[in-house]
């Protein structure tokens, strides 16, 4: 019975709290022992990564300057080819649009919940009120409450 084994695959948690765009191109870390070359392929508002040889450890300050830009990092992981960058400021957004060559892009809009309307409906054949969002139901029939008069 393996019910209670672990499973041999390793789980890939999302933690970074912004998206990284794909990119690829060079950049160049310095560090307290010298400056290395890289090429970013990866960059968001709040890090990047960058493929090396021999990164830096995790723990390290760092300054990553890549095309006019520059900024103060910290490595968050190192492997045999390639680092994890967390800035220390988040950079704009243009910034990463106009490294990645989506300067000309819009921007992806947040959502603005103010705008959803919010109604009651009554589903066919259910005993009582349900609240939707939208046109999507909070629950099932089975699970909308009851209200008889005299209740309440």
């Amino acid at each position: 019975m393996r019910y209670f084994q672990g499973s041999d695959e390793v789980l890939q948690i999302e933690r970074r709290a912004n998206t990284r765009v794909l990119t690829y191109c060079a950049a160049e870390l310095r560090t307290p022992a010298g400056c290395r070359s890289g090429q970013l392929t990866n960059i968001s508002v709040g890090g990047a990564r960058l493929q090396l040889r021999d990164p830096p450890r995790a723990g390290t300050t760092v300054i990553l300057e890549w095309k006019s830009f520059h900024s103060f990092c910290k490595v968050v992981w190192s492997r045999d080819d390639a680092c994890g960058l967390a800035f220390e400021k988040p950079l704009a957004q243009g910034d990463v649009a106009e490294t990645t060559g989506q300067a000309d892009a819009p921007p992806n809009p947040e959502a603005d919940l103010r705008s959803v309307a919010v109604k009651s409906k009554l589903h066919a054949g259910a005993p009582g009120p349900g609240i939707a969002l939208g046109n999507i139901p909070s629950g099932t029939p089975r699970g909308w409450a009851r209200i008889r008069p005299g209740q309440g």
